[in-house]
């Protein structure tokens, strides 16, 4: 999930927690402010926050402070989540074609 879809909003897919939560992740391995990740994903700040805190507590981000600017960071913890993502993912699109 390296990019978030251009579609409108009432066309898109709903997306799953755990894709919400790779994106996230995925976003913050270059470091970024809540507002930078909240376009990416174009999700709202409201919405991001729940998600930010969850991932922090969860360890999968970090958060620091920039000159008064929360930035936030994949952890090492995340890293290892978004490589047994991205396998699982491959996993499920081998499946497909597999049985197709």
């Amino acid at each position: 999930m390296g990019s978030a879809s251009k579609k409108p909003l009432s066309k898109r897919k709903k997306r799953s927690r755990t894709e919400i939560i790779a994106a996230i992740v995925t976003q913050a391995k270059s470091g970024q402010s809540k507002a930078e990740i909240a376009k990416k994903i174009q999700s709202n700040s409201k919405h991001l926050q729940l998600y930010l805190d969850e991932l922090i507590r969860m360890r999968l981000i970090e958060v620091e402070d920039f000159n008064g600017k929360k930035i936030y960071f994949a952890s090492k913890r995340g890293a290892y989540y978004l490589a047994q993502y991205d396998a699982l993912k491959m996993l499920d699109k081998e499946k497909i074609i597999n049985d197709w």
